[in-house]
């Protein structure tokens, strides 16, 4: 019977680890995309209001002036792109599930430990654990799935009225 528990709570340690493991990996999305959002804007702002001042268009060359019109289209292109701004708040959603879904799970083994009566069994923590797991990535599949689509999308052929591609 012990040797039992041992491997269940082994199970549930092992389960605990992986979801702190994917939790990590959303701080590490949430804090790229959010640099990465910053640093787009503030491209795509500075070089923007550059090009918009008479005063820089006529000190700098024209070549000058062409190529600080390019970055700001590359900014606007990568923005629109990536989407870092969509993908940080996505990241901080599901930053923010793993948390509670840790939280809950070690206080229902707390409560476990404690022998309370209506504590759940290790079995159903590790549901629950797994359950949330796959919440987390079905969601991060999601979002890599809209943006192939938006792109596919966005560079597919035309289709005509009879739905033969042209």
């Amino acid at each position: 019977m012990q040797e039992k528990n041992n491997s269940q709570s082994t199970n549930v340690k092992n389960k605990l680890d992986e979801a702190k493991s994917i939790l990590d990996t959303q701080k590490a999305l949430k804090l790229k995309n959010h640099w990465g959002s910053w640093l787009l804007k503030i491209g795509q702002y500075l070089t923007g209001a550059i090009l918009a001042s008479s005063f820089f268009q006529d000190a700098l060359l024209a070549q000058v002036v062409g190529f600080l019109g390019l970055l700001v289209l590359l900014f606007t292109f990568m923005n629109h792109r990536f989407r870092p701004d969509i993908k940080f708040m996505n990241a901080k959603t599901r930053i923010l599930k793993l948390t509670r879904l840790i939280r809950t799970a070690e206080d229902c083994l707390s409560a476990l430990a404690a022998k309370e009566k209506d504590a759940p069994d290790e079995f159903t923590i590790i549901k629950n654990i797994s359950e949330g797991i796959d919440e987390v990535e079905r969601s991060q599949h999601l979002d890599y799935a809209l943006m192939r689509r938006k792109l596919s999308r966005r560079f597919a052929k035309p289709v005509n009225a009879v739905g033969n591609k042209e």
